[in-house]
This record gives C-alpha cells, structure tokens and sequence, in this order.
C-alpha cells in the first residue's frame, strides 16, 4: 500500500483544493461498498461479452488525511481467444463531495499491462511512461462525469507485429446530469506522435490529432458497454475482418448512445504506408479536418450536417502522383433522416439513396464536393427529396463538372498505375468511366458537365436528354 501511494505522489497526481465532507471510517466503508458493487457490474457487463475478469484480494479503502486511499484487487481479464490480459491493481485517491455517490478521484493505472497466452508467454505489452488523471466518478453512471488527464509515452507492443507509440495523449471532459441518466455536455482527446506499424510494413504516422465532441443527453452506461464490446473485437487477429467489425460496432454506437452529437476531427502530418497483395503505397497528408453535427438521432426526422476538407495529399510513387487530390472537400446536409437506421445497417451493405431518404419528406443535399489533382477533378452539388415511388427512392437535380476522367480510367487500368501503388479499384468503377467518357457536355478546358434530373414519377434526364422513361 505504501508503494502504490508512493507512486501516486510519484506521478504528480494531485487533487484540486475542495472543502470536502470529513474523512471518517463509516466514509470509508461506504466507499468500499460503492467500490465493490461498481465492480461487480463490471465483472458481469464483461461475462456478457464474453470476457472474464479475474480478482485477486479485495477492494482496499484506508482514510487518509483529506482523502481516502482507494486499491482495486489485482485484477486480469481473459478473453475469449485465450490470452489473458494481466492488469494490476489500479491505484485511487478518492474525495468525498456533499453527494454521496459522486466523489473526486485521481486514477494511477498500473504499468506495465501484459497480455500473456495461454502458456503464460507474453503476447503483448502496454506502458505508459507518465500519468495524471483527475476526475469526478458518479456511482450511478459508473463512469466520470469530468475528467483532466494527460498521459505520456505510451507504447502498445503485440507478437502479431502491430506496434502502437503516443507521444502525448490529453483527455478532456465536463458533463452535465440532464435527468434520466442522460448527460450532455463537451469532451476532447488530444494525440501527439503517434506511430502505428503492423506485421504486413505497414506505416501510419499522426504528428498532431484532435477530436472534439459536444454530447447531447448521452447514455454513459452504453459508453461503458462499448468499451467493453470494443476491447474483445480488439482481441482478434488484426486485419479487414477485424477492421469491418470494429467500424460497424463504432457506427451502432453513434446511432444508440446519444439524442445528438457534434464532432470535429483536425489531424496534420500525416505520413502513410500500406502493402496489399506485396504491393506498397506511400504518401504523406498535409491535413484533413471533419465537422459532423447530428441531431434527433433516435427519431424519424433526424438531420445530419458534414464539411470536411483534406489538403495536401502526396504518392511517393511518381506514376500515381499526378493523380493524389491536392485537395478534396465536401460540404453536405440531410433532414428528415432516421439516422439510427442507417449507422445501424451492416457495413456490408450498400446504403442507397432509398435507404438514406426513406422517410417521407427527407432531404439530401449536397452543397459543395471538390476534388482536385494535376490529371484530373471534379465538381458536384446535389438537391434531393424523398420519392420512395421511383426505382432511386428520389427525385431531384444533380449537376457534377469532371475533367481527365480519360487519363484517370488509364491509370487505374494501368498495371503500373493504380495496382502498383497499393490503390484497391472498386469493380464497378472502370464501367462507371467509360460510360461517362461517352456521355456529359464537353467543353473546351477539357470538362464534361452531367445535369441530371430526377423527376417524381422515376424519369430522369441527362443534359436533357431522357435516359428512363416515368412510371405511366
């Protein structure tokens, strides 16, 4: 005990100055009660998801000054493919507040964390080089309401080849209780240096990362159950499989944990190298920023709002560098939405425009998309409304500008294009360019215009010209 506390001096974990609720035995016993039943529906949010956890003695609580000293058992957890994740005992300074189930918490988490197969051999390793987190636990969220942490020199290694460092990781939270278990308020996660390699060469690099989300009347307790559902698919063997899971867990927990989110995603010094088939791809990325708003997810008439713009992407390889965008933007918005349906879809399906305007009156608009790359770019807006009686559910207008889609359907079919660098071909796209080499309005600077209408009985003309007759 008098080693982890050393420790807690040690990492500078240091609590704000608070005219706290005395520090008495009878606190201390309701603490280790609070303690216990908190991890005891831990342990069964765990099993449900097919982890185990292991503990090893008992929850320690021990009066100490102006606080009280709070020692987890030594805890593991063993997952389902058989390795065992040995974590440690969590170390915790806890102070009282006039709320008996809210205290003021400084957290040190043990280091190293070793994940040990079956044979008891180390399979993985996680350190944390420095660490102060400070916070306030709410007992019936079971999970922080507000949280101040910084953490440094991280290193995530596994005998699969995946290798992860973090320069700096800052963590910031204030929520606010809306009633009914739901809360609202700001988060940020700041990431610095942060390197990832995996097994197959490949590189991914982050000099500076932030992302900012404003909650509107989150369900914390689904945040708890994501963690845990996210840290068994993060047991898996890495690769597309494991990838696609991952992704479609985060886009069902984007449609069930909130009423309404606000996101912004900033990242700059991007370096990236990935080998597909024996074939490298290697490029850098200057910047790319996300704004996301989402509102009234859980309803029928959800509406969504995007602007993202990517700046500077470069291909080492000078085949394909003339075709890396210097820039790509998109600025779009949707109303009328049932947002929970769609995040909820399996990410093996193809989401269409009947699926995404499938409520009566929702609209789909698309105010700005650019690309632009030495060889070849485009331009696109688009105002759509539901029309579930025509074959495309829509009807509308779009007008898209393209320029070098000849020299962009070359590279792409080129064997030392495209397929050299590393650049997965979707199959339906190369069909998609001839037929738009043959179609559209040619102009001069080498563009070719396509005005398309969707009219609302299914007819759809192109430039004028109608390609499908209307429903008679």
């Amino acid at each position: 005990m008098k080693k982890l506390l050393l420790a807690l001096v040690m990492l500078g974990l240091s609590m704000p100055a608070y005219a706290a609720p005395a520090v008495t035995q009878e606190g201390a016993a309701a603490l280790k009660k609070l303690s216990e039943a908190a991890l005891a529906k831990q342990e069964s949010s765990l099993k449900s998801a097919g982890l185990t956890l292991i503990k090893q003695g008992d929850v320690v609580v021990e009066e100490a000054g102006t606080y009280y000293a709070v020692t987890s058992p030594n805890l593991s957890l063993k997952m389902p493919d058989g390795v065992t994740r040995n974590i440690g005992m969590i170390a915790i300074n806890a102070i009282p507040t006039d709320d008996p189930k809210i205290y003021k918490m400084a957290v040190a988490l043990p280091t190293p964390i070793v994940d040990t197969d079956a044979a008891g051999n180390t399979v993985g390793t996680l350190t944390i080089g420095s660490q102060t987190m400070n916070g306030s636990f709410n007992f019936d969220a079971q999970n922080f309401t507000s949280v101040t942490g910084d953490y440094k020199n991280i290193v995530s290694t596994r005998n699969n080849g995946e290798h992860l460092t973090i320069g700096s990781l800052g963590i910031r939270m204030d929520l606010t209780d809306q009633g009914q278990g739901l809360w609202s308020g700001p988060t940020n996660i700041a990431v610095a240096d942060m390197t990832y390699k995996n097994a197959l060469g490949g590189e991914y690099n982050v000099k500076q990362s932030d992302l900012s989300a404003k909650l509107d009347r989150a369900d914390l307790l689904s945040v708890n159950l994501f963690k845990i559902k996210l840290q068994q698919a993060m047991s898996g063997a890495p690769g597309p499989q494991r990838d696609d899971k991952i992704k479609q867990m985060l886009r069902s927990f984007l449609g069930t944990f909130a009423d309404g989110l606000d996101l912004m995603s900033a990242s700059s010094g991007i370096t990236f190298k990935s080998v597909l088939d024996g074939k490298t791809s290697a490029g850098t990325i200057a910047s790319s920023n996300i704004t996301l708003g989402l509102k009234d997810i859980k309803s029928n008439k959800g509406t969504f709002t995007i602007n993202s713009a990517t700046q500077g992407l470069k291909f080492e390889d000078p085949n394909s560098a003339q075709f890396a965008p210097s820039q790509i933007t998109l600025q779009a918005a949707g109303s009328g939405l049932s947002l929970q349906k769609l995040l909820n879809m399996p990410a093996t399906d193809k989401i269409n425009l009947k699926e995404i305007l499938s409520q009566p009156g929702s609209k789909l608009t698309v105010q700005k998309m650019d690309v632009a790359a030495q060889a070849f770019g485009m331009n696109a807006t688009a105002d759509l409304t539901s029309a579930p009686q025509t074959p495309l559910g829509a009807s509308g207008n779009i007008h898209l500008n393209v320029r070098g889609v000849e020299a962009l359907s070359g590279w792409l079919m080129d064997p030392n294009g495209a397929a050299a660098s590393g650049v997965q071909v979707p199959p339906a796209l190369i069909p998609t360019l001839a037929i738009m080499q043959l179609s559209g309005q040619a102009s001069g600077d080498g563009m070719r215009t396509y005005d398309v209408v969707l009219d609302s009985k299914g007819g759809i003309t192109m430039n004028g010209t109608p390609i499908a007759a209307p429903k008679q």
